[in-house]
Formats: structure tokens, C-alpha cells, sequence
């Protein structure tokens, strides 16, 4: 029985929503929710349970033979099981129940043991939607004789996930719930099944177990005519179910096969049927309404369809059976493979759902019927909530391929089922799982060389149809659809970069680094005026009300901005908020303009209070709830940050010991200026460039804390008129000599155009636990120099050295001089 749900999951690069009847095309790409509850069936063939002993305590074994039909299943791919460590499991379609153990209660949910349960018999193979499956698998075994709720349980290294027997006489409700699947467990790699049947008295529950026992007989009567009868429990029943009386008009009862013949009580063929009067087959049958319905511990992430491809104008294709309009796609590239994984996700898993409210049973109302449908209960999420709960990162060698257009001509028939797996999880919109796409795409699709393609990396979130993170489900099936990834402007360079984002600018789902100003999803773009890092060092803007402009523009014929006003903007910041100090907490969004094309728009926020040498800081959310494009405004406030080390209260130039360099036939003396750079100074704000301005230094070297060095010095021609700008900054601090041999000796009329510089291009990280993180702490850059003077002629050879050190937010220029 597969039932399906219309329970949403949308990745929202695009909005489409891929129902079991049919597709809703809106847009780019989609993670739809077909949300498969897929309630697999076990059905329960045991015999007759033993009696009670003669004092009336119920004591020894009740015998049980279970079966299992697992159906709606697809099949995965041979090397499947390798992703088992990174994505969390992997399922068999050949043997999907390896292992079954019945975990039993009292009626009371006193823990009475865990009974494994034998595989005894397969059947055949069966052909589903096409696919070739596993028959019904067989097991046998015995529960505690006062068993009156069994949790079954598949798949699972009971050591490790089922209560011991030194857990007897424990509580189901603790010990249940605490039950539990982890990745990069070796005893994990295939999916953990779960399932549950409880009565309220353990002679209830062997009611429930009991087995049928149903004879089939051929009975003829007086006329020699054989009609086929089932026999259970001494009473005849016809092919409708509709009990017979045989006790007149029906002589014999023979045994015989398929093919009609006459078989002898060894299952012999038999020419000579009287000596063989009241011979029957015998089988065990379930009885009627004993059904228990398996469930995955975890959600299933499927790739759907490829839609993203050249379409010359408007076409319907043949989707799943159903004929889907798909409209015109022109664009230049073409996707030539598509790869993912799961980052991010909990490590950890709850075996069984778990319903705190549900003071009566916290397990039983697990399922409902739903206009005679068995169906999942909606509110059994039972995210992991343990402290030893963490989340993993994959690595970019465990990827695994969904899309490969080699394989096909057409694009629709290109897919690869590579399925990922997810324990349940609230998908926290600060910290949610991540589907890390790895797209190889031919920039321009009538191209085949390699110098033509580029390969991105991008970040998917699971989103509702509100487009927001929704929940993740056990045993619901999400499909990702892909109708478009323009590569230009989207994702990310690097595996890791997209691993580690935490700003998902396109739809919430495709990252791209903050700086770049603007993002579009191929029918509309939002673009940020200005830097979206914004920092603000005057005291006086305290109180301030600062406005940041963006608009937001239509890109084709297909769309506009006419319908478009301030109600389909949201402005907030993130949380955590820094508090008054900083900003006052209210955002607006007014409207500029609006010619039909292109929207017009303004966030207008106030500064807090205080504007002082302490860095405070927040992210602006600017969401779209059209086409649902997010961009991230930062701001910060300070009036400067500080270079000096630690315990230093200047920056000085010493001399490097007696080292000299040669330049020029000349031997230099060596000396060096440290700087430190603060751990709190924003990421968003790198580069730094260090700017020198000198006549009687030559810098060739900078050596960080860690011992690393760099050579890469550069020279920029600017101003140094104070008034004139350096790096974006009025520049200010510099003060000169015109008489004499001073280091900052300037003849009048003609300032320094003269700036020597050193760029810090990236802030440093750090590994955690195999995550790369922004590092936080203080870091300190030592350049070095050449004393130059003595290339000069005598007359014009300063008596002393010093150099203005100037970095954009450090404040003013420093005059650096020698102690």
C-alpha cells in the first residue's frame, strides 16, 4: 500500500510542486514533497500462543511468524552503500529487512526483552511499477508470554540502538525514545524500519498473533463434480468467502495440484484418489486487521527531473504518464552533470517516533485512518535532541551522480537514482541541513571544449510552499525537479565554500558570497545599491536614520513589476539582534519608483545609541516573498579599529637585529613594523590593504604569526594631499617638513603620489572538526624593509626613517618613525 501525502518540501530556487496527479511548472527549480509516506506493510502469520501455567501467572514464550512486504520501492544503485557513512544509510532493494527484533512491553510499558526474530523462508521476487523486488520475507520466533505492545524493529546492531536485558523492568516511554540510528556507525549501512502494535491485555495481543489455519480441499460430490473449498477451523468456505454446508451432497475430499491431478499425502501425482478421502493442504494465514505498517527512521531525497534545457519555444512533454507544458528555454548554457550530497545534517536519529503530548500513548496514535486509508500522523517529528546530537560535513569525494547528459539525447531520460537520506530534523532556518549541488555546465550548449565549461557549487534548502524551512519528516520522500541553474552569478567556486555558507541569497537556497550586490532566478532580479557591508565610524550618526536603495527588475517578456509593491518585501534583522546600542530594531521598505520594468525600493533603519571603539554589528534580511530572492545587508558600527599588539602603544619601526640586504651594489639595513589585525574585524570587509607611504623604506616582505611568509608587495600612484582620497577614505594625518633632511621632507608644489601597499586578501580560518570556520582570533603581520637611504646621493640622504601608515577604517594616517 503506498500512500501519498501532499505534505510540502520545496527547494526554492524555483517553485514547482510535484503532486502524485500532477505538476505545477511556476518556475526555475523545485524541491517538491512527494512526501511518499510509504507505509509498508509486515504482516503477522503466528500459531496458536501457549496457554498460561496452572496458577495463572502468564509465564515461557509465545510462538510468532511475521512477514514483511515492503512495497513502492525503487531501486539504488550498486555502490550505494558507500554513501552510507556521509549521507546516513542506504536501502537494498533486494533485501530491505536484513534483520527484524521485537522489542516487547507490558500492557503497562514494563520492558519485558528483546526477541530477534529468524529469517526462515524468501519467496520469489515480484515486479513492481517495473522494477524487479523481493518477495515477502519470512520470520519466526518467540515474545515474552505478557507481551502486550511489540516495537519492531529492522536493520538495527541491537548492542548499540535496542534496550538491553539489563534494562528489564525499565519504561517503554524512556527507553523507547531513547533508541537511536548514527551516521558513520560501521553497524548502520542500510535504513532502520520501525513499527508498532500494542492491546490493552497480553491475551488481547495473542488474539491479535494468532494464526489461521485454512485448509484447501477439493470436494466432490454425487455427481463427480470437484468444487474448491477452503476449510478453516472444520467450516467450509466458497471463493467469495461465503460459508458451505458439505455435510450432504459431497462424498470425498482429494488433495490435488495445479494441473488437476490427484497427489497422495507426500505430494505425490496418484492414479488411484479413494484411498486419499479427507486429505488437505494445509498454510497459515494472517488473520484479519493484524497489520503492522514499517516505517523509514529517516526522510528520502530523490532526484526527479532535468526541465533545465534549450526548448526553442513552448513544449509538452510526458511526465510520469502526465503531459506537462513547459515553456520556451533559450538560454546559452547547458548542463552537463549534476552531483550532490548532504551537508549538515544530524548525526543522530530516534528509531521510533515520539509524541510528548500525547499523554495517553505516546506511540500508538503514530498512525490514522484518513477516509479508510492508513496515513502517517503529522505531528511525530522527533528531531534528536540529545547532547551527543551534532551535525556532519561530507566531503566533496563522496559525491554521488544524479544527472549525466551523456547518457541520453533527451534530457528528461538522463537521470541516475542516487537517493540521499535524512534523519528527521526541525530545519532551523539559522542552522538547517544543506543539499550541496556539484553542476558542471558547458557555457555556451553548442560547444564542446573544455576551456568552455565551468563547474558551481550550490546550496539547497528544503522550504514549505510559504518558502519557508520546512519540517523533515521520517519515511516522507522529497523530489528535487531542476527547470533552471543559470550558472552566471550563482553558486559558489568551491566545494567547501558552498559547504561552509551560511546566507543562502537566491531563494534561500543558492549561495553566492555577499558581496556581490545583486541575484535573479531568471525572471526577476534584486539588486542592492552600494556595498551590502556597511560600516559606521561617526559618533554623530548616532540616532541616524541610514537608508540603503535596491530594485528589483524584471528580465523578460514573461514577467513584470506592475503587481509589485512594498507588501512583497520583508526587511528584519537576523537573529541574534545586538540591541539599541546598535540600531533601533524596526526596518521599513518604502517605494521609490515602479515604471512596470523595474521596482524601485529603500530600507530605512536607525543607528543606536552609542558609536564608540567597541565593534558592534547585524545582518539586514532583505526577503522577496514573489520570487522569494533574499539579500544580506551587514552593518556594522565603530569609530575605529585598533593595529596595535597587545600591550603596545604605538606602532614603532625596529631595527632587525644587524641583518642587511644587498640592493642595488648597495648593502641596506634591515627593519621591521608589526600590525595587529583584529579577530572581530568583519569577513565581509577583506581585503585589507595596507598602504606605506615613504622615501627611505622599501618593503620586500611580510611575515604572519604563523611563520608563513609573503613577497607580494605592490606600488599604487595616489594623492597624498590631505583632502584627497586613498583606498575610498578622505585621507587625513599626515603632516610634512619642508626644510631639512627629515624622513617626511616635501618640497612645496609636490606632495607623494607614492604609496607602497600590502593586501591581506582572505580572513584566516580555522578547521573544526573538519568544518572550516572564520577565525576569531587576533593575528599580527610583520613587514619588513630596506633602509634605502644609502642609495641616495649625500645631500639628499634623510638623517632618519619613518613612513605614514594608512589602513581604510584604522582611522587616520600614522606618522611611523623609529624610537
Amino acid at each position: 500500500m503506498e500512500r501519498k501525502h501532499t505534505i510540502q518540501a520545496k527547494d526554492s530556487i524555483h517553485a514547482i510542486m510535484h503532486a502524485c496527479t500532477h505538476l505545477l511548472c511556476l518556475a526555475l527549480l523545485l524541491l517538491t514533497a512527494g512526501c511518499t509516506g510509504e507505509e509498508e506493510l509486515a504482516e503477522l502469520l503466528p500459531p496458536v500462543p501457549t496457554a498460561p501455567t496452572a496458577d495463572g501467572e502468564e509465564d515461557g514464550e509465545v510462538q510468532v511468524r511475521i512477514g514483511f512486504d515492503l512495497p513502492g520501492e525503487e531501486p539504488l544503485s550498486s555502490d550505494a552503500a558507500t554513501r552510507a557513512s556521509v549521507v546516513g544509510g542506504t536501502e537494498d532493494n533486494t533485501e530491505y529487512v536484513k534483520t527484524l527484533y521485537m522489542v516487547c512491553f507490558t500492557r503497562d510499558g514494563i520492558y519485558l526483552g528483546y526477541r530477534q526474530a529468524t529469517l526462515v523462508d524468501q519467496e520469489g521476487p515480484y515486479t513492481h511499477d517495473g522494477v524487479t523486488c523481493q518477495g515477502r520475507e519470512l520470520f519466526e520466533g518467540t515474545v515474552p508470554a505478557r507481551t502486550a505492545r511489540i516495537h519492531f524493529v529492522g536493520n538495527v546492531n541491537p548492542a548499540k540502538s535496542i534496550p538491553g536485558n539489563d534494562h528489564i523492568g525499565g519504561n517503554e516511554n524512556t527507553l523507547v525514545k531513547s533508541a537511536l540510528m548514527a551516521v558513520n556507525a560501521t553497524d548502520n549501512d542500510r535504513i532502520c524500519y520501525w513499527g508498532f502494535h500494542g492491546e490493552n491485555s497480553s491475551e488481547a495481543m495473542r488474539d491479535w498473533l494468532r494464526v489461521v489455519v485454512m485448509k484447501y480441499a477439493f470436494i466432490e460430490n454425487a455427481t463427480g463434480n470437484k468444487v474448491f473449498f477452503k476449510l478453516v477451523n472444520d467450516k467450509y468456505y466458497d471463493k467469495n468467502d461465503q460459508e458451505v454446508d458439505v455435510t450432504s451432497g459431497y462424498e470425498k475430499a482429494y488433495m490435488k495440484n495445479d494441473n488437476n491431478q490427484y497427489l497422495d499425502v507426500n505430494g505425490n501425482v496418484t492414479t488411484n484418489p479413494d484411498n486419499y478421502v479427507q486429505e488437505y493442504m494445509t498454510d497459515y494465514i494472517k488473520r484479519e486487521g493484524s497489520i503492522v505498517h514499517l516505517v523509514r527512521d529517516r526522510a528520502r531525497i530523490e532526484f526527479g527531473h532535468m526541465f533545465d534545457y534549450y526548448r526553442a519555444q513552448k513544449t509538452t512533454v510526458n511526465i510520469d504518464g502526465e503531459n506537462v507544458e513547459l515553456d520556451a528555454n533559450t538560454a546559452d548554457y547547458k548542463i552537463l552533470q549534476v552531483d550532490w550530497i548532504l551537508a549538515n545534517g544530524l548525526d543522530h536519529g530516534y528509531i521510533a517516533p515520539f509524541c510528548q503530548s500525547a499523554s495517553a500513548d505516546h506511540f500508538k496514535d503514530y498512525y490514522f485512518v484518513d477516509g479508510g486509508v492508513l496515513t502517517l500522523a503529522t505531528d511525530r517529528l522527533t528531531a534528536y535532541d540529545k547532547s551527543d546530537g551534532a551535525r556532519y560535513t561530507p566531503t566533496e569525494e563522496d559525491m554521488v551522480t544524479i544527472y549525466n547528459s551523456s547518457q541520453n539525447s533527451n534530457p528528461l531520460q538522463c537521470s541516475v537514482s542516487n537517493p540521499l537520506f535524512l534523519f528527521e530534523d526541525e530545519n532551523d532556518a539559522e542552522n538547517p541541513p544543506k543539499i550541496i549541488l556539484r553542476v558542471k555546465y558547458q557555457k555556451h550548449r553548442n560547444q564542446t571544449s573544455t576551456a568552455d565549461q565551468v563547474t558551481k557549487y550550490h546550496t539547497l534548502m528544503l522550504l514549505d510552499s510559504s518558502n519557508k524551512p520546512c519540517k523533515i519528516r521520517r519515511n516522507h520522500t522529497y523530489k528535487l525537479d531542476i527547470y533552471g541553474l543559470p550558472w552566471e552569478g550563482l553558486g559558489y567556486m568551491t566545494f567547501n565554500e558552498a559547504v561552509n555558507s551560511v546566507e543562502y541569497a537566491n531563494n534561500r537556497t543558492v549561495s553566492i558570497n555577499d558581496k556581490v550586490p545583486d541575484v535573479n532566478d531568471g525572471n526577476y532580479l534584486m539588486s542592492i545599491s552600494g556595498d551590502t557591508y556597511l560600516l559606521y565610524q561617526d559618533p554623530s550618526l548616532t540616532e541616524s536614520t541610514q537608508e540603503v536603495t535596491f530594485t528589483y527588475k524584471a528580465l523578460n517578456d514573461a514577467v513584470n513589476t506592475s503587481g509589485i509593491t512594498t507588501s512583497n518585501f520583508t526587511a528584519k534583522w537576523k537573529e541574534p539582534f545586538a540591541g539599541e546600542s546598535f540600531a533601533s530594531p524596526d526596518i521599513t521598505v518604502e517605494q521609490v519608483s515602479n515604471d512596470g520594468t523595474t521596482f524601485t525600493g529603500k530600507i530605512k533603519f536607525t543607528l543606536g545609541t552609542v558609536i564608540n571603539t567597541a565593534l558592534q554589528g547585524g545582518t539586514i534580511e532583505l526577503h522577496d516573498i514573489n520570487s522569494n530572492l533574499t539579500r544580506f545587508i551587514n552593518v556594522y558600527t565603530i569609530t575605529q579599529f585598533s593595529f596595535l599588539p597587545s600591550g603596545a602603544t604605538a606602532i614603532t619601526l625596529e631595527r632587525d637585529g644587524t641583518n642587511t640586504r644587498t640592493v642595488s651594489g648597495v648593502s641596506c639595513p634591515t627593519y621591521k613594523m608589526t600590525l595587529k589585525i583584529p579577530g572581530n574585524y568583519p569577513v565581509g570587509l577583506y581585503p585589507i590593504d595596507i598602504y606605506m607611504a615613504t622615501t627611505t623604506l622599501n618593503p620586500f616582505k611580510c611575515v604572519k604569526d604563523d611563520g608563513t611568509e609573503d613577497t607580494s608587495i605592490g606600488v599604487v600612484m595616489e594623492g597624498t594631499e590631505n583632502g584627497n582620497k586613498v583606498n575610498g577614505e578622505t585621507l587625513e594625518g599626515m603632516s610634512y617638513t619642508t626644510s631639512g633632511n627629515a624622513w617626511n621632507y616635501r618640497a612645496t608644489g609636490s606632495p607623494w603620489n607614492y604609496w607602497y601597499t600590502y593586501e591581506l586578501g582572505m580572513k584566516p580560518t580555522v578547521d573544526n572538526d573538519g568544518v572550516s570556520t572564520e577565525d576569531t582570533r587576533d593575528h599580527t603581520y610583520t613587514i619588513y624593509f630596506d633602509d634605502v637611504r644609502g642609495l641616495r646621493a649625500a645631500g639628499n640622504r634623510a638623517s632618519d626613517l619613518g613612513l605614514f601608515l594608512k589602513i581604510k577604517y584604522f582611522g587616520p594616517a600614522v606618522a611611523v618613525t623609529t624610537n
